[in-house]
């Protein structure tokens, strides 16, 4: 199982977790932010989009 890190609201986490999990479910599941919610379930809404922003 791969890990991968990311950065959420300026903290860094580390998730081990299959490639094929969806991000919604590791920022839950795994991280812990009940705040991101399920959307349409298929993609389509965008309510569960996460809002990437990269700083250079």
């Amino acid at each position: 199982m791969p890990t991968y890190q990311l950065t959420i609201n300026s903290k860094k986490h580390r998730v081990d977790v299959d490639s094929d999990t969806p991000l919604l479910w590791v920022i839950r599941d795994e991280i812990g932010y009940m705040g991101t919610k399920f959307g349409c379930g298929m993609g389509l809404c965008g309510v569960n989009e996460p809002l990437s922003l990269i700083l250079i």
